[in-house]
């Protein structure tokens, strides 16, 4: 929960809560937009889980690093470096989360969620290391 407001989403190896896998491969990476599911933007935070949010993220700490360094490389230069970043960025094994809410119980100003039943949804491939406790099933991957 990020102040009421909405949510913050980040994927994180368990024996490594600091690595957040969603940082280096969803835009805009300035301002998290795409996994702060919270007020900004011309949105409050209730309206954004009422729709599918879709936040990529690496598979492991090797796949981590490498868009990771970049990322930052990008933000701090003005050179060729967004389109080298944009390159690794399509060559890098990503999962998918889906994040939706089935339902919101809203402050009366309709500004800050006080309770969420969430659907989430994560797909990944087969090769991917799956935590035992959870529910899997194969799908075909979907089209272009």
């Amino acid at each position: 929960m990020k102040d009421e407001s909405g949510l913050v989403v980040s994927v994180t190896p368990e024996d490594d809560m600091g690595q957040d896998g969603t940082y280096p491969v969803n835009m805009a990476l300035r301002t998290g937009a795409r996994q702060n599911l919270a007020n900004g933007w011309g949105e409050t935070g209730p309206t954004k889980p009422q729709r599918s949010n879709y936040i990529q993220f690496t598979l492991s700490k090797s796949e981590f690093q490498r868009p990771s360094s970049m990322a930052n490389e990008t933000l701090a230069s003005h050179d060729e470096s967004t389109a080298k970043y944009s390159q690794e960025l399509s060559e890098v094994p990503t999962g998918l989360v889906e994040i939706r809410a089935e339902k919101l119980v809203t402050t009366s100003d309709g500004q800050r969620i006080r309770l969420a039943r969430l659907r989430i949804v994560v797909t990944t491939p087969r090769s991917f290391r799956k935590n035992p406790r959870l529910y899997c099933r194969e799908a075909a991957c979907p089209s272009p």
